[in-house]
């Protein structure tokens, strides 16, 4: 029994020695970008289950990830961080690590891509920022642009520019579909116009040898 005792009280330590040492290396990474984190015990409780899950070194990764996402200070960053933290992890290349920098540089781009179509008439919040970066992974910078041009296109009035940016995220996998639908199309189109260019290019050929037969008969006799 006493063992037993000993033992938890030896978990119970290892366990706020970790979650310490965890919040320690998180509030370093976002002091310097998204401010003070919250200290309720029930966002590190989430923070411990990912650790658990996934470990240490992936959920700090993501965490930096995230950091590196946002324009600045956020209105309680932890809450905002758990709420996409397991698809960040489980999106990451373990054997290549996201590098913060680089994901500032093509997410500023890419920022600044959709910012030239519209005008810089939307700002996007911290959790449309991560979504725009999950596509931003998944389709990439050109189709996500694409994909933007055309939604932009289809706003009729100042109402529908008031909720642009939400319904953008919302709407993104059927714009990005779209996208690679008028692709396709393009790409048929291509294929069909180089069939009927060498088509084109058989009957000249033909009619030019068909030419040349009728003039050798006719020197001939």
């Amino acid at each position: 029994m006493t063992d037993r005792v000993a033992s938890k009280s030896k978990s119970g330590r290892d366990t706020g020695s970790s979650r310490e040492n965890i919040r320690r290396k998180f509030s370093t990474i976002a002091l310097s970008k998204v401010g003070r984190l919250e200290p309720w015990p029930d966002v590190w409780e989430d923070v411990d289950v990912l650790v658990e899950t996934f470990g240490e070194p992936a959920v700090i990764a993501a965490f930096g990830e995230w950091v590196s996402l946002q324009d600045g200070s956020v209105d309680r960053p932890m809450q905002s961080f758990l709420g996409v933290a397991a698809w960040l992890i489980k999106s990451a290349n373990p054997a290549n690590p996201a590098n913060p920098a680089t994901i500032r540089n093509s997410f500023d781009r890419l920022l600044a891509r959709l910012a030239e179509v519209s005008n810089r008439e939307l700002t996007w919040t911290d959790a449309q920022r991560v979504s725009l970066y999950a596509a931003l992974k998944r389709h990439g910078e050109d189709n996500v642009v694409s994909a933007f041009r055309l939604f932009y296109a289809s706003l009729k009035d100042d109402f529908d520019l008031k909720f642009a940016a939400k319904n953008f995220v919302e709407q993104l996998s059927h714009w990005i579909a779209k996208v690679a639908y008028l692709k396709a199309q393009k790409e048929e189109y291509a294929k069909l116009e180089a069939r009927f260019e060498e088509q084109g290019r058989r009957e000249r050929e033909e009619l030019r040898r068909k030419k040349a037969e009728e003039a050798l008969v006719e020197y001939k006799l």
